[in-house]
């Protein structure tokens, strides 16, 4: 049976961190109730006396991540109503480690985050959120380079080159894959298999954009190397290329468009105009690609 978000959320909270924490829900949130301040802090004249004020700064700055992570996931959620047992430990475990981040950009992340949980219950598994408590700022600043290329689960394996030029080379590869975010086996490729029966044709959806790729020849089949996230390293990307409003990366593309021509294969590009899960609702014309060479022809001047 379907349920309000609302009714999701509040469970969710409830039962991870008790009753009182929903009144943020009703716009009371509680940490406006922590009455410290330097001055008080400062006042402090025993050990005793500092241990306990120090306690409440925390709960204080615990308490206020929390808000801000549930006021930002509010502005995230599409729907009215899901589907869907969700977790309830999982939520337990996120909010142990949701609390303990004060940075804004980090926040967004989380709350991207637990709004894909409740929206697709099992979408974030509880190791994307320990990968995620685990980054550091430099950390989460090469892997916000790597996201961006994400298609659905994997990244087209491109000359090293084009990945350098981004500011992520062969040692960054081999640390997203010590981090647990890149799968090792470094051979793997994807074969998309014809949606036709009559001509070789496929599709690959990126972020804001559909690829049509085709050939005359019925039996042809593309295979492309390619590096494969993790479940951690899909759910990470996903929310950071969300934060990013989900634009593709236009010189990707016209890498990817360049390697599948070379290939033999014919490349259209639409639009996305609407889109539900996997599945394109609506899309503006097929436009067919092609990529100048290294040095564009020279034009012909005037009266030539």
């Amino acid at each position: 049976m379907p349920e309000k978000v609302a009714g999701r959320l509040t469970r969710l909270v409830a039962h991870a961190l008790g009753e009182r924490q929903v009144d943020w829900l009703l716009g009371k949130p509680l940490s406006q109730g922590f009455g410290f301040s330097p001055r008080i802090i400062k006042s402090a004249r025993t050990r005793g006396q500092r241990a306990q004020i120090s306690a409440e700064v925390g709960q204080f700055q615990y308490q206020r991540a929390i808000e801000n992570v549930l006021l930002r996931t509010l502005c995230r959620i599409e729907a009215d109503f899901f589907r869907g047992q969700i977790d309830l430990d999982w939520a337990g475990v996120f909010f142990d480690l949701a609390k303990r981040t004060e940075n804004p950009g980090k926040q967004d992340l989380w709350a991207g985050l637990l709004a894909r949980e409740i929206s697709q219950p099992g979408a974030v598994p509880v190791v994307a959120l320990r990968r995620l408590y685990e980054f550091s700022g430099d950390d989460l600043a090469l892997f916000s380079k790597f996201a961006p290329w994400v298609i659905n689960n994997f990244v087209v394996r491109l000359e090293m080159e084009f990945f350098e030029d981004s500011g992520v080379d062969q040692n960054s590869i081999l640390y997203f894959e010590e981090l647990g975010l890149l799968r090792t086996n470094r051979d793997m490729s994807k074969v998309f298999q014809s949606q036709s029966s009559a001509v070789y044709r496929t599709h690959i959806l990126y972020n804001d954009v559909v690829l049509r790729i085709a050939s005359d020849d019925v039996d042809q089949t593309l295979t492309l190397p390619i590096y494969r996230l993790s479940e951690a390293g899909v759910a990470l990307a996903h929310a950071i290329q969300r934060e990013a409003t989900m634009i593709a990366d236009r010189e990707y593309v016209l890498a990817l468009i360049a390697l599948l021509r070379k290939r033999g294969f014919t490349v259209q590009e639409a639009a996305i105009l609407e889109q539900r899960g996997e599945v394109v609702a609506r899309h503006s014309d097929f436009c067919e690609m092609f990529i100048w060479p290294n040095k564009p022809p020279v034009l012909a001047r005037k009266g030539d």
